[in-house]
């Protein structure tokens, strides 16, 4: 599969992508719409088996939550969509072989008036062209305290012809 390695801190992180053979494809950080030029914090990166990424980003404000998403990249490290996730922090991404994008997070900034967590799926699906398919696995489904979804640790999620596949760890 394709390597990524990472570099910086926090909204100052960049990445490089590496083909199975392990020729250099390029290096490069993302930068969000909505975010006024800031660099995004960059988490999780997917590929499909033609090259196109997936990058768990964050970045800038919009409105009541930071601007949270998936952005798509070609090839060649070419911005060509950004799936805005709203509150929803997405900590981990796959491209799923139909070229669905899955996402494993956590809502961000997403609390009712008595300032408790408002339920949420931690699991999504998205299309290739940015639309909500899906949504599984509620949060209220865990331990009160456990944010499955929440970036960093061993979690992850991968994709098969028939199947997700999740692994989260507390």
């Amino acid at each position: 599969g394709y390597v990524v390695t990472m570099r910086g801190h926090g909204s100052h992180r960049e990445f490089s992508a590496y083909a199975p053979s392990g020729a250099l494809l390029y290096t490069t950080s993302v930068e969000l719409p909505g975010a006024g030029g800031n660099p995004a914090s960059i988490g999780d990166v997917d590929f499909d088996g033609a090259g196109h990424a997936a990058v768990a980003v964050s970045a800038g404000f919009a409105g009541n939550c930071v601007l949270h998403g998936i952005v798509l990249l070609d090839p060649a490290a070419r911005h060509t969509r950004f799936i805005d996730t709203g509150c929803f922090v997405v900590g981990y991404v796959s491209i799923a072989p139909d070229h669905t994008i899955w996402a494993l997070g956590t809502q961000g900034e997403g609390y009712d008036a008595a300032g408790q967590v408002q339920d949420f799926m931690i699991v999504r699906q998205y299309s290739f062209d940015g639309k909500q398919l899906n949504g599984f696995l509620p949060q209220s489904g865990f331990p009160k305290g456990l944010s499955p979804g929440t970036p960093g640790g061993d979690t992850l999620i991968v994709t098969t012809p028939d199947r997700v596949g999740i692994r989260i760890l507390s």
